[in-house]
């Protein structure tokens, strides 16, 4: 699943709550809060933004995130991210399987869960 919104929006909720959530309680909360349940794609997305800010090397403070749905956008995306197929399965149990708690350890102790490699341009836009 080729998931550059999943990054954007990762970091749209990383960024501007980092500074309020910093502990795994504190993550579930706002989780809960923001999407109505601590669903089990969210511990994937707080993930990805937060490795996403790591290979940035930016600070939650520098980064600016302007979110679209639908379109294409007007700039691609930095960095694309990829849940590795056998982890949709994974993830979709956890709804069922485990607890909030239980999935926010599980998206944060997974192993090869995802896979970064740099956007491509689209073809026809110059990347200078």
């Amino acid at each position: 699943m080729k998931i550059c919104r999943l990054a954007l929006f990762a970091l749209s909720l990383v960024i501007p709550a980092a500074s309020h959530a910093e502990t795994k309680d504190e993550w579930i909360a706002l989780g809960a809060r923001v999407h109505g349940g601590f669903g089990p794609f969210i511990p994937v997305g707080i993930r990805i933004g937060l490795d996403a800010m790591q290979r940035l090397k930016a600070d939650r403070h520098d980064l600016t995130i302007l979110y679209y749905d639908g379109g294409l956008p007007p700039c691609p995306c930095v960095l694309r991210y990829t849940i590795a197929r056998e982890w949709h399965p994974k993830i979709l149990a956890w709804r069922t399987d485990l607890d909030p708690s239980g999935r926010y350890d599980a998206g944060m102790n997974a192993e090869g869960l995802f896979s970064v490699e740099p956007a491509e341009w689209p073809p026809g836009i110059d990347a200078r």
